[in-house]
């Protein structure tokens, strides 16, 4: 084919349950200019016959083999083999919207950006079973940069939040010249860092649009994200690609310690797991060879860049400076009052009837949680002040304001607690619901850990999931 507009690379081994999925949605883009590059590192699940195929009916799907087991490898020979204008990443287990590479596509071309990427929905089941939340790559505060051409490099903080690779297209020629690559270590985990990273460095201009079109699986339970004793090792490796990626050209503030903070989470919540024996079987690797490589990361850092993410006041950070004895005592304390926390915050909402107050990701997130583990009927309404939520109905609940729901409930309301899942308005919302009646004790504060990717990634026993 002349005239590809967009190649797709999407790495493999042993995908036969979804990959069939995956190439659907790729080949059935309204965009058909487009070539499908396909690299397997030595499937034995029956993998190569589907893909096979697919050929058989497809001539824009291409298949090469990986000399490696490692995705990187395989990311970066799919990008060295590219015909494309742009190029674009699909994991086997993901699926993508009909029209994402033609909105995509129109959009770089109108702006002439080095990449556009949008945000994307975190799923888990199939069919009715399906349940899907919204991520966004923008918080509330910076909305107004959607759809805007920016430099990545004058936002620094979107590197907190724009943590994937797939959700995106990039001009095959910036990439080329930049010569990004991923880090080729073995397996499957944390390699698209480095590629986030090195193309939000060396971009000088690009686009976020906020319509979800990518949707990423996270009930794969063979899927990177569930083997967290090897993360330690990958987040450490990956830490250390970003580090010597920048000492060679020379970048510093503001990036060092965004890398360094994102890094240091990653790595702290697989070691609590470790050190709380929450997975059993896993092996640790060298766990002292890591505390090394983040300390020494750690001593590179000046005092305005620990300041300006107050990473002196992270008391594990400061006991990974005295020792490790002193470092795992941190990080198990912190892992297990977290846990802790979790499991009483879950222990209220199973054993309560509320209502909650606060609609934006982490009241919808609470939201799924609840039919995550089929706790659906303790919740007897949803709430915001926003009036443009009111009326959106959310797993067939309908959202109305505080007062609204007060008026049209009298007695329910009293008997009643209500969740506040908003951290940023908490008091004035507290203060709100005081004001209209509702007993101080009967109101509750939504902790923290009640996110998008968490909710997902809890397990429980039969689980089961919400249309």
């Amino acid at each position: 084919m002349k005239n590809i507009k967009i190649s797709v690379v999407m790495p493999c081994l042993n995908s036969a349950v979804y990959i069939g999925k995956a190439i659907e949605s790729v080949i059935g883009q309204t965009l058909k200019e487009l070539e499908l590059i396909i690299v397997d590192a030595g499937s034995t699940d029956g993998t190569l016959e589907i893909i096979e195929e697919y050929q058989e009916k497809d001539d824009r799907i291409h298949l090469l083999m990986s000399e490696k087991k490692s995705m990187g490898y395989q990311y970066n020979k799919g990008i060295q083999t590219a015909k494309g204008t742009y190029i674009g990443f699909v994991e086997t287990d993901d699926f993508i919207h009909p029209q994402m590479y033609q909105k995509l596509y129109e959009t770089a071309e109108e702006n002439h950006v080095d990449y556009v990427k949008s945000d994307f929905d975190l799923f888990m089941g199939d069919g009715e079973k399906r349940l899907a939340l919204n991520y966004s790559i923008l918080t509330a505060y910076y909305k107004d940069l959607y759809n805007r051409v920016i430099e990545p490099k004058e936002q620094p903080w979107i590197l907190y939040h724009d943590l994937n690779m797939w959700n995106g297209i990039y001009n095959r020629t910036f990439l080329l010249s930049s010569q990004i690559a991923l880090n080729e270590t073995p397996g499957a985990s944390f390699q698209d860092m480095g590629f986030v990273f090195q193309t939000f460095i060396s971009a000088q201009k690009v686009i976020y649009v906020q319509n979800p079109s990518y949707y990423y699986r996270r009930d794969n339970e063979n899927a990177s994200q569930y083997k967290w004793m090897s993360h330690m090792q990958f987040v450490i490796g990956e830490l250390k690609f970003i580090w010597e990626y920048m000492h060679r050209h020379h970048i510093s503030v503001p990036f060092r310690e965004i890398i360094f903070n994102r890094c240091f989470s990653f790595f702290a919540q697989s070691y609590g797991c470790y050190l709380c024996q929450d997975i059993p079987g896993g092996s640790s690797g060298n766990t002292e060879e890591y505390l090394n490589a983040l300390h020494a990361c750690y001593e590179e850092l000046s005092y305005s860049e620990i300041r300006d993410e107050a990473l002196d006041n992270s008391i594990a950070i400061n006991m990974l400076k005295a020792g490790k004895n002193e470092f795992d005592a941190a990080i198990k304390c912190s892992y297990q009052s977290t846990k802790n926390a979790k499991k009483d915050f879950f222990d209220f909402i199973s054993n309560h009837k509320f209502v909650i107050h606060g609609l934006g990701e982490q009241g919808k997130a609470l939201l799924a949680l609840c039919y995550r583990h089929q706790i659906e009927k303790n919740v007897m309404g949803l709430c915001d002040n926003d009036k443009s939520k009111c009326g959106e109905s959310i797993f067939g609940k309908v959202c109305k304001t505080p007062r609204e729901y007060y008026v049209e409930n009298p007695e329910l309301s009293k008997e009643v607690y209500y969740v506040v899942a908003n951290t940023t308005c908490y008091k004035e919302i507290k203060k709100q619901l005081i004001d209209m009646g509702i007993k101080r004790e009967k109101i509750v504060h939504c902790i923290d850990w009640v996110q998008t990717h968490s909710v997902l990634e809890m397990k429980k026993e039969n689980d089961s999931y919400a249309k």
